[in-house]
Order: structure tokens, then sequence, then C-alpha cells
């Protein structure tokens, strides 16, 4: 897709090469424009939605793992399983990358969800 074909919902196969400091997974998209996805984690070959579209970047959503990297392991929170939206890095193997000052604490807060997961997960479906 070039540029002025991209939008916002248009899904896009990108490969993630590195982390962004918030946390985001870093790729590049067809048309070379930068391309941040929540979840998704370097090595991974990700589907991704076109979120927010700009000129030289594009903020998108993850859609599925297409092909996941080396650093990509099951999720450790059953809750994070179910979509709650806690433990982001639950599927992210922290033993295998050099670890920050942000990383470590988020790190902790992981370790301090699976401690508080240990009940079953509640349910997340809406009837």
């Amino acid at each position: 897709m070039t540029e002025s074909t991209m939008s916002r919902g248009d899904s896009l196969e990108v490969t993630i090469d590195r982390m962004a400091h918030g946390g985001e997974g870093i790729g590049q998209a067809p048309d070379g424009r930068v391309v941040f996805v929540p979840r998704a984690f370097p090595g991974d070959v990700v589907k991704a939605t076109a979120g927010r579209v700009k000129k030289s970047f594009i903020k998108a959503e993850l859609e599925s793992v297409l092909s996941p990297g080396a650093l990509r392991v099951p999720s450790s929170c059953p809750a994070a399983a179910q979509g709650a939206g806690c433990c982001d890095f639950a599927e992210l193997d922290l033993s295998l990358i050099h670890i920050s000052e942000p990383t470590r604490q988020a790190e902790s807060r992981q370790r301090s969800c699976r401690s508080s997961c240990a009940a079953p997960a509640l349910s997340l479906a809406r009837n």
C-alpha cells in the first residue's frame, strides 16, 4: 500500500525489530513509514490494523501474531490472556533481553499480577 492509499482500518503485515520506550513494538510499513504496535515484540511478524495514520508513522493495533519471535512465550497471566489489559509484558521472556529500569518496574508489576492472578480469571465476555 502506498501512503496515499493507507488509511485508518487498513490491515498490514509488519515485522517488529525493536521496542519503543513506551513498550510498543516498532516495525516498518511496506511504504517505509514507522509502525508502532502495542503487545508486539522484537522478532514477531504481526498482522495489525492501522489506527492513527500520519505522514511519517502509523499507530496500529495488533490483530494477530503471524509468526512469534524468540522473545514471545505463552502468557504467564490468565487474566491478561483473556484480554484484561493487565500484565502488558506477560508474553515477553524478559530473561532474554537487556533490562532497563522502566522494564524492571514493569517486570515487578508483572510478578505482582501473577500472584494476584492465582485466582480463576473473571470472564470478560459481555452477556
